[in-house]
C-alpha cells in the first residue's frame, strides 16, 4: 500500500477542515440572509395592509372600479408581490400571476367600511395578496455559490502556502531523515546526517538541529558499539579456538611424559636389569616427572595471572651468580643441540640488587628455555644492563627459527602457540610467554618482543624495577630465611627433628617419610585428623606436616582443634589444592606454610629446617 508523505497528508487535512468550516459558515450565512430577505418581504406585506387597504375600501364603497384597478396595480408593483385579488359582493378584481412558482407568503386583509350614519362596520370583501420568494431564493443561491467559491479559493491558497512553508521548514528534512534511516547500512554508517540549509546563512538553532546532532551522536556511538561488539566477537571466537587448542596441547603434554613414566617404571621391575640401565631409566622417569611438574606449575601460574595475585618475596640477589646459575640450568639441554649460551653483564650493572628472586627466575628461565628450544643450532645470549636508575634491562637474543609476522601479535596471548612452531615439532601449551609478561607486569616492569623474523632469531627485552644494595648483610633476616636455610633437616647439637606426618594417601606418606628420613628426620605417621590430635597430645613434635583433604576430619578442622588444645607446634599444609584463593585460605586458617603437590624436595627441606629451629627441643620421650 503506497504511503502518503506528511506534506500531502497536511494538504488533505487542511482542505478537508477548511471545506467543513466553509460549509458551516456558508450555511449559517445563507440562513441569516434568507431570514433577512423573508423579513423584508413580510414587511412589504405589512405595508400593503397599512397603505393600500383603506384606499381599496374607499374605492369599493364608492363603486369606482377604475380607481380600484389602479390601486391593485400599485400593490402588484411592490417587490416580490406576484398576485393581488379583491373579492367583494358581485365583484372580483385579480391582477398578477394566477399560478406563482416557488415558495410564497399569502396574506388575507379584510375590507370593512365604517358607516358614520349607521354607526357600524359594513363588510365589503377581502384582499388576497401572494408574495413569492423566487427572487430571494435565486439571490441567496447565487450568493451562496460565490461565498463557497471564495472560501474554496482561499482554502486552496492557504493550503498551498502551508505546504510550501511546511516543506521548506520541516517536510524536506523529515524526508531526508526517512531516506537516511532507510539507507542506514554498515557501508554507509559513517556518513553523518546533514540538514539542507543554505550555506553561510546563520540561523538560530531549532529542534531539527538538535535532532540532527542527536542522530550523529547516536550514529557515532552505534558505530563504536558495533566495532566493540565485532572485536568482542572475534576475541571470543579466538578464545574458544585457543582454549580448544590449549586442551589438545595439555592432553598431549600430559600423556607424553605419563607414557614414558609408565613404560620405564615397568622396565625397572625386570629382574635382569643392570645398574646402568636402571640409572638411565630412573633419569628418564625423573626428567618426565619434572616436565609434568613444570606443566602443572604453568597451569597454576596461569590461574594466578587471571586474578593478578602472585606471591612476591623480595630478597638480595647477587646479579652475576644469579644469571650464571640460570644459564647453567639450561646449559645441558643447549649442549645436546650444540647451541652456545653466553652471559654478558655490563660494567654498570650493580653487584647486588633487592628484588623478587623467585618470580624473576621464572621469567628469565622461561625466556632462556624458549630460546634454547626454538634454536636448533647457533647461539643464545643473555645481556644484563642497568638501563636507567632503578631499572634492570635483560635482553635474551637467539638465532633460532624466529616468529613469522602473522603470529607476532599472539605470542603473549594465553593458550596460544604459533602454528609454525608446532609444525616444526616443538611441544608446549602456549602459556609461557603469557605468564612471563604477567609476572613482569606484576613486578612493575614489562616484557617486549623487540625483533623477530622467520629463520632469523628473536630478541626479547625484559625490564624490571629493582633496588640497589650496597651491603647485602643489611637485609632483614626474615627476608632471607628460606633462601639461606640449612641443607639438612637435622637440628643443631646433633639432635634429630621430630615430624608428625598426617597423610591419608599411603604412597604419598611413604614418599614423604623417605624424603625426610634421608635427611635425618624422625617421622611419626598417622592417616587422619583424629589420629593427629591423639599423637600430638602424647608426643612432642617440632613440625607437623598435614594434608588438607582427609576422611573424617580434614586438615583445617584438625588444625583448629590442635590450637584449641593449646598446641603451638608449627603446622605445614601439604596439598594438591593450590589455587591462589585456596592457599590464602590456608594461611588464614593458621597454617605456617603451604607446600604444594607434587612435592619439591628442596622446598620441603628448607621449610622443615626453618620451622624446626624456631622452637626449643621438646622434652617428651622418643616417638
Amino acid at each position: 500500500m503506497p504511503t502518503l508523505n506528511i506534506a500531502r497528508k497536511l494538504v488533505f487535512a487542511v482542505v478537508l477542515t477548511s471545506t467543513l468550516v466553509a460549509l458551516m459558515t456558508t450555511t449559517l450565512q445563507v440562513f441569516a440572509d434568507y431570514r433577512r430577505e423573508v423579513t423584508l418581504v413580510e414587511e412589504n406585506l405589512d405595508h400593503v395592509g397599512i397603505g393600500y387597504v383603506p384606499g381599496l375600501v374607499s374605492s369599493l364603497w364608492s363603486l369606482n372600479s377604475e380607481v380600484t384597478e389602479r390601486q391593485l396595480q400599485g400593490i402588484l408593483d411592490l417587490p416580490d408581490i406576484d398576485l393581488v385579488r379583491v373579492q367583494s359582493e358581485g365583484q372580483d378584481f385579480t391582477k398578477g400571476n394566477q399560478a406563482p412558482k416557488g415558495h410564497s407568503i399569502v396574506r388575507e386583509f379584510p375590507l370593512s367600511y365604517s358607516d358614520p350614519v349607521l354607526g357600524k362596520q359594513i363588510d365589503l370583501g377581502s384582499l388576497h395578496v401572494v408574495a413569492t420568494l423566487g427572487r430571494v431564493e435565486h439571490e441567496i443561491t447565487q450568493r451562496t455559490l460565490l461565498f463557497l467559491i471564495a472560501n474554496f479559493v482561499k482554502t486552496f491558497l492557504v493550503s498551498f502556502l502551508l505546504v510550501v512553508l511546511f516543506n521548506r521548514m520541516i517536510s524536506r528534512h523529515l524526508t531526508d531523515l526517512a531516506v537516511y534511516f532507510r539507507q542506514l547500512t554498515k557501508a554507509k554508517l559513517s556518513a553523518p546526517f546533514v540538514l539542507r540549509r543554505k550555506p553561510g546563512r546563520r540561523h538560530k538553532e531549532d529542534e531539527l538541529d538538535i535532532v540532527a546532532a542527536s542522530i550523529n551522536k547516536m550514529q557515532v556511538e552505534l558505530q563504536t558499539t558495533m566495532t566493540e561488539l565485532a572485536m568482542s566477537r572475534d576475541a571470543a571466537q579466538a578464545a574458544v579456538r585457543a582454549e580448544a587448542l590449549f586442551l589438545a596441547n595439555v592432553s598431549h603434554e600430559v600423556r607424553t611424559p605419563l607414557t614414558a613414566i609408565a613404560g620405564y617404571t615397568s622396565l625397572l621391575s625386570e629382574p635382569n636389569l643392570d645398574g646402568a640401565a636402571k640409572e638411565s631409566y630412573s633419569e628418564i622417569i625423573q626428567r618426565n616427572v619434572r616436565a609434568l611438574r613444570e606443566l602443572i606449575d604453568n597451569l597454576l601460574e596461569a590461574s594466578k595471572s587471571e586474578t593478578g595475585r602472585f606471591k612476591r618475596i623480595d630478597e638480595v640477589i647477587q646479579v652475576k651468580d644469579f644469571f650464571n646459575h640460570l644459564t647453567a640450568t639450561v646449559q645441558l639441554e643447549a649442549s645436546k643441540k650444540g647451541v652456545v649460551i653466553a652471559t654478558e653483564i655490563s660494567a654498570k650493572t650493580p653487584q647486588y640488587v633487592y628484588a623478587a628472586r623467585t618470580l624473576i627466575e621464572k621469567i628469565v628461565l622461561n625466556l632462556l628455555s624458549n630460546a634454547v628450544k626454538f634454536t636448533p643450532q647457533g647461539s643464545v645470549r643473555i645481556v644484563v644492563d642497568m638501563a636507567t636508575s632503578g631499572t634492570l634491562a635483560i635482553d635474551v637474543i637467539d638465532s633460532g627459527i624466529g616468529i613469522s609476522d602473522e603470529f607476532k601479535a599472539m605470542i603473549f596471548t594465553p593458550f596460544a602457540q604459533a602454528d609454525d612452531t608446532k609444525q616444526c615439532g616443538f611441544p608446549g601449551t602456549g602459556l609461557g610467554l603469557h605468564l612471563a609478561r604477567q609476572l613482569a607486569q606484576s613486578l612493575g616492569g614489562d616484557l617486549q618482543l623487540l625483533r623477530s623474523s622467520k629463520d632469523q632469531g628473536s630478541h626479547f627485552l625484559l625490564q624490571l624495577p629493582v633496588q640497589l644494595v650496597e651491603d647485602p648483610l643489611a637485609t632483614p633476616p626474615h627476608e632471607r630465611k628460606l633462601t639461606h636455610a640449612a641443607t639438612a633437616v637435622a637440628g643443631t647439637g646433633g639432635r634429630r627433628c621430630r615430624v608428625l606426618l598426617v597423610e591419608d594417601n599411603e604412597d604419598t606418606a611413604t614418599l614423604l617419610s623417605c624424603l625426610l628420613q634421608r635427611h635425618g628426620a624422625r617421622i611419626t605417621r598417622v592417616a587422619n585428623g583424629v589420629d593427629a590430635l591423639v599423637a600430638a597430645e602424647k608426643r612432642g613434635f617440632e613440625v607437623i606436616l598435614m594434608d588438607i583433604q582427609m576422611p573424617g576430619m580434614n586438615g583445617i578442622e584438625a588444625l583448629a582443634r590442635l590450637r584449641q588444645a593449646g598446641c603451638k607446634t608449627p603446622v605445614i599444609a601439604t596439598t594438591a589444592n593450590s589455587m591462589q584463593h585456596e592457599i590464602g585460605s590456608y594461611h588464614a586458617a593458621g597454617f605456617a606454610e603451604v607446600i604444594e603437590k607434587p612435592l619439591d624436595e628442596s622446598k620441603l627441606q628448607a621449610v622443615i629446617t626453618t620451622y624446626s629451629q624456631l622452637l626449643p627441643e621438646p622434652d617428651h620421650g622418643p616417638s
